[in-house]
């Protein structure tokens, strides 16, 4: 959560988790989206300061903690954990970059990446709030993006209210 102090070290490794921060209008701006193997709370550990961002678990997730009190002299000494270390925040740092420009990408297309991104068997069954926060437009403007997809025959709605089908 936005502000805390971290006490462990997080290796990520299964599931999806989006990282994400909120303007102070409320509305979310997705910063990347993780996927293992990785650290949550590099950052933080490096620099020591409270998280700056959200973290929210996309599916199940399975993370290895590493309390850092009791391991923190063990890890300033270790060079392949720095490594490793190194090469997740480039990671981050290039997906950051890309979400950057991404900023610049019409929302409807930004639609269609999540889209393909979350869609399992092409079945997108997920609240569709949430999926306006993750790509940075209101609900109304989803559903005239989702309308359009359905004219275009990019996606048909299911047979349950809310759940849409990529062809």
């Amino acid at each position: 959560m936005e502000g805390n102090k971290i006490k462990d070290l997080l290796f990520f490794v299964d599931g999806r988790i989006e990282i994400y921060n909120l303007s102070r209008n409320g509305n979310g701006f997705t910063i990347a989206y993780c996927e293992p193997l990785g650290f949550l709370g590099d950052m933080e550990y490096l620099a020591e300061i409270p998280t700056p961002n959200n973290v929210e678990a996309l599916t199940t997730i399975t993370c290895i903690a590493i309390p850092l009190k009791a391991n923190k002299h063990i890890l300033e000494n270790d060079i392949k954990f720095y490594k490793f270390l190194s090469k997740t925040l480039v990671n981050k740092t290039l997906g950051l970059s890309q979400s950057i420009c991404n900023e610049k990408v019409p929302s409807i297309e930004k639609l269609k990446s999540y889209l393909e991104l979350i869609g399992k068997n092409h079945i997108i069954d997920t609240n569709l709030n949430e999926i306006a926060q993750s790509i940075g437009i209101s609900y109304r403007q989803l559903m005239r993006h989702m309308n359009r997809l359905c004219e275009a025959g990019y996606l048909s709605k299911g047979e349950k209210k809310g759940v849409y089908i990529m062809k």
